[in-house]
């Protein structure tokens, strides 16, 4: 809107993969539905960088990745 100024909110910014995990198990995030695999198939590789962050994320989380038990 003209004349307005633009308020960009970025609330996991400075949040550690863990801490995001942990704030989504907490907000019931359905994170076997969930990947940003850079292959961009069907089903995560486990293997490229995106994977692997979560995977660590997960792991420095004390959590199990509902994507590879």
């Amino acid at each position: 809107m003209e004349g307005k100024p633009i308020k960009i909110l970025t609330p996991l910014i400075r949040k550690t993969k863990a801490e995001i995990i942990k704030l989504g198990i907490k907000l019931k995030v359905p994170y076997e539905l969930t990947w940003s695999c850079y292959k961009g198939e069907l089903a995560p590789c486990g293997g490229c960088d995106s994977c692997k962050f979560r995977q660590k994320g997960f792991q420095e989380a004390g959590r199990d990745d509902p994507l590879f038990l």
